[in-house]
């Protein structure tokens, strides 16, 4: 039996905008919609699911990012 790649990321603390804002750069980076999907629960719970273990490698990178404004 084949395992599917399935990883939970909670998008809790995002605003609509960045939700949308993070699906379009998932998109330019080359992924399709069978690679993840967006879970609603209520008002204001939403989770990401990825179903695609180089883009939650993608996610992971980012998400580690630092970034300091410059003067």
């Amino acid at each position: 039996m084949e395992s599917k790649y399935h990883k939970r990321i909670s998008l809790d603390q995002l605003k609509l905008n960045d939700i949308a804002r993070l699906e379009e750069l998932i998109k330019k980076l080359g992924y399709s919609s069978t690679d993840y999907k967006f879970n609603h629960y209520g008002t204001h719970n939403i989770e990401l699911i990825v179903t695609n273990q180089e883009l939650h490698r993608d996610m992971k990178t980012i998400r580690r990012t630092k970034y300091h404004k410059g003067k």
